[in-house]
């Protein structure tokens, strides 16, 4: 007898289960959505049949109700129960919801519909339904997968990533640059048509709001090693300088660094290679958030 009224009960809640997958009454105009402790359908005098739906999560503030579906000439606009009143606004991508529990109990929410904006009033809001249906919502409610009255319409999160600064690097030849190194090589002074060039090539970095602005300049293996590193400081430094002066470059973030006979190309051995090789490059250095002052 024990075993009879067992299996009954099971049998009882099975069937509750299957209740909840099946479809409200459409055509009824409103659904409602209760949450209780214990699982049970609470039939209203107006509309038979409502289930609610235990251990469902509450939706958020931001969710929103379908109030209405109507046919727009060959398009369908649903009526939502917030407007100006809840931040909503034109153009604003809402996706549709419709509470689900499985026969494990676990309580998720299916995707019906995707929703867009059209017509924002104070209290109320006119969407485009842009998609009806959906693969999840042909699976859990296959009878109606569309969307229905009292689903819920949560607005789209958009992740818009950060925008990428391109951080400008020039490479200037010495030749480009300074008075002739091989005429007067003690000489470490911009020619007119080099500073004209330095500033044009180089406008573009005080536009930049760059942490540490780097001039690196480096030679070519003749000589030696010694004074190529002194020779590539004393022209980063009048570069440096140059950019202070005329294009008001914060001093305190602008470093000159002789780097000599590093990083020589491989074929500056070759005809006019020694050009690539001195060579001034200007760059932005950038420094990882945890080190800002």
């Amino acid at each position: 007898m024990g075993t009879v009224s067992h299996t009954n009960k099971n049998r009882f809640i099975m069937a509750m289960f299957a209740m909840l997958a099946a479809p409200t009454n459409h055509s009824l105009g409103d659904v409602v959505y209760k949450k209780v402790s214990t699982l049970k359908v609470n039939p209203r005098d107006d509309e038979p049949g409502v289930v609610s739906t235990p251990n469902t999560p509450e939706p958020e503030n931001s969710s929103f109700r379908v109030l209405k579906i109507q046919a727009t000439g060959p398009s369908l606009t649903a009526l939502i129960d917030g407007g100006l009143d809840r931040g909503m606004l034109p153009g604003t991508i809402l996706r549709a919801q419709r509470p689900y529990i499985s026969p494990l109990g676990v309580s998720e929410y299916i995707p019906v519909a995707l929703l867009k904006t059209l017509e924002v009033r104070e209290t109320y809001t006119l969407a485009e339904i842009v998609t009806n249906g959906s693969l999840d919502s042909q699976v859990h409610f296959p009878s109606y997968p569309e969307l229905m009255l009292g689903d819920r319409a949560v607005p789209e999160a958009i992740n818009i990533a950060a925008r990428t600064q391109l951080l400008p690097t020039v490479s200037l030849s010495y030749k480009s640059l300074f008075v002739d190194p091989k005429s007067n090589p003690g000489s470490f002074e911009l020619s007119a048509e080099g500073r004209q060039t330095l500033l044009t090539q180089a406008k573009s970095f005080a536009q930049v709001r760059a942490p540490i602005l780097l001039v690196e300049a480096y030679t070519d293996t003749h000589g030696d090693r010694s004074a190529n590193q002194m020779e590539s400081y004393q022209r980063a430094l009048t570069v440096r300088q140059t950019l202070i002066d005329e294009l008001n470059i914060d001093p305190d973030r602008i470093i000159a660094l002789g780097m000599g006979e590093s990083e020589t190309p491989q074929d500056a051995d070759l005809p006019g290679g020694e050009d690539e090789a001195r060579r001034v490059i200007i760059k932005v250095k950038t420094i990882p958030q945890g080190n800002l002052q």
